[in-house]
């Protein structure tokens, strides 16, 4: 993209004070007539919908007034301005206010001003090119890659693992981000699997190993940030962008149900023949064939289809009962030559009858939201060796909250289930050797009397619900003020007449506190001074299955003066100081208040230490909860939330560990700060020390729900900012269905 000009430091630092968008400037250059010359800057970084302000010129050889605007060009044509630049009569700054339907092209402002009575004409004075918002064009140089899978997984010491580039057309504004929007395998988006791989805010994507990797295609959507395009806009979305091909030897082979079963074929009976489902496989597809190496005892009959390991028998067998066949299957593909062998893949045995399905049906039923429910099928279903699936086209929702026995075909769902209201109906299959049916099982979701979504306690900060994002808390300034402050319920949704019990299932640096277990108000004791402390509330509504319970946090700043290293003693307060953000999506928290005169540009703050993760309701794959814990040495054991998080950042850093704060520290990622969990940025302008959390960090086989509190050090001097003074000011909640 060519730059008509350049602007100098001081005026791009004017642009930010003014909250323009990213632009680059040009060279002064003088416009001269009848002895009077004026310089104005241009513009080469806007898009449509951006406003901006282009500086008021500077002058010699006399004083001007009176600026106006006599002509517009877009692209060398005449443009009918319309309010899209306006000029200040006395400075002589333009003003740009456009539109999303603002053209792009290079627009030329001519402009005129009096000096010492006398009118001065300047055509073309001012250009300013409109670019696209996003990108009309995107690639990924290369579009794709193979990568052996014992390179990811671990396998092989030191891979040279490829990168990637995302390259535009250039005629854009600028791109301020790049994150990775989806990942899908074998065309599927598997869910908090990003972290597989990173971009970086150049856009060049990384491969990050990982056991999690598996042979077969991974497929990459990304989407590009312009000052434009932001996290709520649709546009800079770019689907399937790069294709990852993980490729390998075969790995494993499985034919299910095994052993199979077929009918006998005899005089007097019908012919019978045999077909096996399709193979569960792991290993590359790429030229892959399917083979017999051996049947046990040998035979003519049975087939396996090269292509996709299916293996049949057609009619007029002839087997008997009692006979029965084993079979080693070799799999050959495009990166083992001589293939693998599967010794005993299936064994399939001959018996007299197989008694087909017949009569296979639910019941239509009735459940109650968030209680859990089981459903068998209806009585009067028959078969043999009957197996049970969900058939295709289920909803998003019903996959998500139900299961089923395979075996037994019982349908089910948690205790907790988000099946919404109304009704909801499901497609089965039940099959075996001999034939399938499909029935629907419908049923529908009534209101729990019992439930309710939310309490709250409320804040003493002045701020509504929507300010604090709905986050209770409170901020005292001595053990008086502590001492007096008992926390009472303000607001729910729980129903009327309901019976709640109230209890504190977990405190940090909260010791003393209690809690009434009937009204649930809070008494306060155990905080300290520049800390904050946490109160893990759950409320039962009701008994039994049907009974709710909501958890959800109340936390309380202690907040005193400190001094900064260097600097005057203040009191630095974040209002809020609980910063509610879905993990998935990230977030910029707001900017900290100072006292005694204190000022942002003067300060810098960094983490420190001390990292906590207390668990809300986050869970893994297996149902089993997020151990709440402290990452704070090396060699910490079991498996927690937060280690498990600041492992994948290590993979990345190798310097860092368990016990540092690289992993979220502005000056030790300052070079990209995307790879950072979060930090505090310290970047000069209005968003100085607002705490930025990155996207797609916070997962560990289940998105984060919980809540990070660490310590934060500051001082005057970037350059001893970790020996700052120290405080928590902050508490960062992690709710992985915050929608803002």
């Amino acid at each position: 993209m060519k730059t008509l000009r350049t602007i100098g430091t001081a005026l791009l630092a004017a642009f930010a004070v003014l909250g323009c968008c990213l632009f680059t400037g040009c060279e002064k250059d003088s416009l001269e007539t009848k002895g009077f010359v004026l310089y104005y800057t241009g513009m080469t970084d806007i898009g449509p919908s951006q406003s901006g302000t282009i500086a008021r010129p500077t002058y010699k050889n006399g004083t001007p007034s009176d600026f106006a605007i006599t002509k517009v060009n877009l692209d060398g044509e005449s443009y009918d301005n319309e309010n899209l630049f306006s000029i200040d009569p006395a400075t002589g700054a333009i003003s740009i206010q456009s539109s999303r339907e603002t053209k792009t092209g290079l627009y030329s402002i001519s402009v005129s001003c009096v000096v010492d009575g006398k009118t001065h004409g300047f055509a073309d004075a001012v250009q300013v090119k409109f670019l696209q918002a996003v990108p009309a064009e995107i690639t990924v140089n290369p579009a794709s890659v193979d990568v052996k899978l014992a390179d990811l997984n671990g396998f092989n010491e030191n891979p040279e693992l490829p990168t990637a580039q995302v390259e535009t057309d250039g005629d854009h504004i600028s791109i301020t981000n790049y994150t990775i929007l989806n990942v899908k395998f074998n065309g599927t988006v598997i869910e908090g699997k990003v972290d597989l791989f990173s971009i970086s805010g150049t856009g060049e994507i990384t491969i990050n190993p990982s056991s999690a990797f598996r042979s077969g295609v991974y497929t990459l959507d990304l989407k590009l940030f312009t000052a434009v395009a932001d996290a709520e806009s649709t546009e800079g979305i770019f689907e399937n962008a790069f294709t990852v091909n993980v490729t390998s030897e075969p790995l494993s082979l499985t034919y299910s149900p095994n052993p199979a079963r077929m009918e006998e074929e005899t005089e007097g009976k019908p012919l019978t023949k045999f077909t096996s489902a399709v193979p569960a496989y792991e290993g590359s597809r790429d030229e892959i064939v399917f083979s017999f190496e051996k049947i046990e005892p040998a035979t003519d009959k049975i087939k396996i289809d090269s292509e996709t390991g299916v293996i049949s028998i057609d009619e007029g067998h002839g087997f008997k009962v009692g006979d029965s066949f084993v079979m080693d299957v070799r799999v050959v593909n495009k990166y083992s030559a001589e293939g693998v062998l599967f010794p005993e893949a299936l064994t399939l045995n001959v018996i007299e009858f197989i008694a087909p399905i017949e009569n296979f049906s639910y019941s239509t039923s009735e459940v109650i939201q968030q209680v859990r429910f089981s459903v068998k099928p209806a009585e009067g279903l028959v078969g043999d060796y009957v197996n049970f699936a969900f058939t295709e086209g289920i909803s998003e929702e019903d996959a998500q909250n139900l299961s089923i026995d395979a075996e037994t075909g019982e349908i089910s769902a948690k205790k907790g289930h988000g099946l919404s209201l109304g009704e909801h109906k499901v497609g089965i299959r039940a099959f075996n050797d001999k034939n399938e049916q499909t029935a629907e099982f419908a049923f529908t979701v009534v209101p729990n009397p019992n439930f309710f979504t939310y309490f709250s306690y409320g804040n003493n900060l002045g701020l509504t619900e929507e300010q604090t994002r709905g986050a209770s808390q409170f901020r005292v300034s001595s053990e008086a003020e502590l001492a007096e402050l008992a926390l009472s319920v303000a607001g729910n949704d729980i129903p009327e007449g309901v019976p709640v019990k109230w209890e504190i299932v977990r405190r940090l640096n909260a010791d003393g506190s209690k809690i009434d277990e009937t009204t649930g108000q809070i008494s306060l004791a155990g905080w300290k001074a520049n800390n904050t402390g946490i109160l893990v509330i759950r409320a039962t509504a009701g008994e039994g299955d049907a009974a709710v319970s909501v958890t959800l946090p109340v936390c309380i700043n202690y907040s005193s003066t400190i001094t900064p290293t260097d600097g005057s003693k203040c009191t630095i307060s974040y209002n809020p100081f609980v910063f509610r953000v879905n993990p998935r999506t990230g977030g910029r928290f707001t900017v900290p208040t100072f006292s005694n005169s204190v000022e942002a540009t003067s300060i810098f703050m960094d983490y420190r230490r001390t990292f906590n993760w207390v668990n809300l309701n986050g869970v893994r794959s297996d149902g089993t909860e997020h151990e709440s814990g402290r990452v704070d040495k090396a060699d910490a054991t079991g498996s927690t939330f937060l280690r498990n998080v600041w492992a994948k950042y290590i993979e990345y850093n190798s310097k860092a560990n368990y016990a540092s704060k690289h992993a979220v520290s502005y000056f030790e990622n300052v070079a990209d700060l995307s790879q950072a969990l979060l930090y505090v940025d310290n970047t000069e302008g209005e968003n100085k020390l607002s705490i930025v959390v990155n996207p797609n960090k916070f997962y560990d086989d289940g998105w984060a729900d919980g809540l990070f509190h660490g310590q934060i050090t500051c001082s005057t001097k970037s350059s001893n900012v970790g020996n700052g003074a120290q405080f928590f000011p902050v508490v960062i909640w992690f709710d992985k269905n915050y929608n803002e």
